[in-house]
């Protein structure tokens, strides 16, 4: 509920804005919350932040003896997003969405509510980040503003989906996969921040400048164009 009211709050201000200046608006949200949780550090634990102390294996407080239910836990989340937004791209908001992203002037002029579709959206996102977010922290076993709140964790989240495909239902999870395998090398060669930090720069500027509508898109044409080599060369012989 909280994730809702404040996706409801910060969408009413940042939807006045359109392309960069919305991202700036969110991130700007994001640094002011990040600040309060430091000020207010009597209920916080400031910088600090807040542990979870292990009072023994129980399922329902989301504490166990190895990581490893934590990931079947993650793969479960996965798949259910995955699902919910496999049939929500389909929906008549999701046509909406499609109809913005494509030409937000045109939407309008055919009679879509844009404030509220994107607003809908938005804190379906918010409160889809919020469930997935308890995971995270019951799995550090801590919370700390700079570690949940800090826009260098807010810019990998969205990196992930500009990599793998923005507006997709897989390219997201595509991204993911991607910059996680090519994190792990960078930090065995380079070193684990400086290596991850090189990798989500690399990633972004050659996305960017190949193929801005991700790598899933990039996979399609290529596996379209194999598909026309092969039936060239089936129609020849």
């Amino acid at each position: 509920m909280i994730a809702l009211v404040g996706a409801t709050i910060i969408g009413k201000v940042s939807f006045r804005y359109r392309g960069p200046f919305f991202s700036i608006t969110t991130i700007a949200f994001g640094e002011i919350m990040r600040v309060a949780l430091l000020y207010f550090n009597q209920f916080t634990g400031g910088l600090a932040g807040k542990t979870i102390p292990y009072t023994g294996e129980d399922y329902l407080n989301l504490q166990f003896f190895t990581n490893k239910p934590f990931y079947y836990l993650s793969l479960a989340c996965l798949v259910g997003i995955v699902l919910f937004s496999y049939h929500f791209s389909r929906s008549k908001m999701g046509y909406y969405l499609r109809a913005i992203k494509d030409d937000e002037d045109a939407a309008i002029s055919v009679g879509i509510r844009t404030d509220r579709v994107k607003l809908r959206a938005f804190q379906l996102s918010a409160m889809f980040t919020a469930a997935v977010g308890v995971f995270y922290v019951f799995y550090l076993t801590y919370a700390q503003p700079d570690s949940i709140c800090s826009n260098d964790f807010a810019v990998k989240i969205g990196a992930t989906a500009i990599v793998g495909g923005v507006g997709t239902v897989l390219g997201p999870v595509a991204g993911a996969f991607l910059l996680i395998i090519l994190i792990e090398l960078g930090a065995n060669i380079m070193g684990a921040i400086g290596g991850a930090n090189i990798i989500y720069g690399i990633a972004l500027v050659l996305i960017i400048i190949l193929e801005p509508k991700g790598v899933l898109h990039m996979l399609e044409k290529m596996t379209q164009r194999i598909g026309k080599m092969l039936k060239q060369r089936s129609s020849q012989k």
